[in-house]
């Protein structure tokens, strides 16, 4: 009797152990961030409010995670760090909020007074890019909102097209 009993222990610690390390990887588990998601997506948006150029935003899960591209313009990428030749001096660019649904990214000025954000969020096929900046007291405020559509344009393409 105590060799079964044995034997069936050991055969449950084996049945425990197998099932232990065959569901130890939990695909549930993983976490999509914006970039991710949208990795390669890109919005257009024809004249948006307040701006006389049609405007092209493309996202990457990448170095260069962030390319825009208007009429006048070529297209420009954004990578986190030093940006150096932005007019009012050569702010820091840091991703602060990379979730599957949100994009916070902020510009830091490296007097350190000066602070702007950008947001992104995404509903449907539409891209909503809120651009804030902070105010005396210290509190972001918005100066710009725009609703962007998702385009079929690959970013190769957009970049290739001429400056106007």
């Amino acid at each position: 009797m105590n060799q079964k009993l044995n034997t069936m222990k050991k055969l449950l610690s084996f049945l425990f152990v197998f099932t232990l390390f065959s569901c130890g990887k939990d695909d549930d588990n993983v976490v999509n961030t914006f970039l991710s998601v949208y990795d390669g997506v890109g919005f257009y948006a024809e004249e948006p409010e307040e701006y006389e150029e049609d405007v092209y935003i493309f996202f990457n899960n990448s170095v260069d995670f962030l390319t825009q591209r208007d009429k006048i313009n070529e297209c420009i990428s954004l990578r986190e760090g030093l940006l150096s030749g932005y007019d009012g001096g050569n702010p820091t660019i840091e991703i602060t909020v990379n979730t599957e649904n949100r994009l916070e990214v902020l510009l830091i000025f490296t007097q350190g007074v000066d602070e702007e954000k950008f947001i992104f969020t995404v509903s449907g096929n539409n891209l909503n890019y809120i651009a804030q900046s902070m105010n005396d007291a210290g509190v972001f405020e918005d100066y710009m909102n725009w609703t962007l559509e998702k385009t079929s344009f690959t970013l190769s393409k957009v970049c290739d097209l001429p400056v106007l």
